[in-house]
């Protein structure tokens, strides 16, 4: 099981934006996602959040500013190597404008425009119920392909 972080970063209170970023190396190149990545072995989930962000970003925020949306757990049956536990979080407020790094092309979205399409599948479910502020607790298991969505299972089902 690796152990990760997500970041989504918004604008307005309710949410009226997005910022997401299309990966350009590793794990779901191609696709469109949020900011995060694995935590290291010496820092707490709220410093990876961090590094995280200044890494992919060059975005600056505090622990302190980071909201717990909940954990997300994904597993892949035909590639277990790809199971991840991840802790969710919003970000209203930072420092910096985003820009684009090695691994990652960020980009601003209307949250009625987010391109699920372009994601992976389980975004389509999670993410609007975390800028609805719902507190998050789902497992997704993916098909053999690696790419479907099997099963969901969690709060709200």
């Amino acid at each position: 099981m690796n152990y990760a972080t997500i970041c989504l970063l918004v604008e307005g209170n309710p949410a009226q934006k997005i910022l997401l970023g299309l990966k350009k190396k590793g794990f779901g190149k191609g696709k469109i996602v949020a900011f995060g990545g694995k935590i290291e072995p010496t820092e707490t989930v709220e410093q990876a959040v961090v590094r995280e962000l200044w890494e992919e970003t060059s975005i600056t925020v505090l622990p302190v500013q980071l909201k717990k949306a909940g954990t997300l757990t994904f597993l892949f049956p035909a590639k277990p190597a790809w199971d991840h536990y991840v802790h969710v979080y919003i970000l209203n407020s930072w420092k910096g404008a985003p820009l684009e790094s090695s691994e990652i092309e960020p980009f601003w979205f209307n949250v009625n425009e987010i391109p699920y399409e372009r994601m992976w599948p389980d975004g389509r479910h999670w993410i609007p119920r975390a800028l609805r502020g719902e507190k998050l607790d789902y497992t997704y298991t993916y098909h053999d392909d690696n790419q479907s969505l099997n099963k969901i299972e969690g709060n709200g089902r």
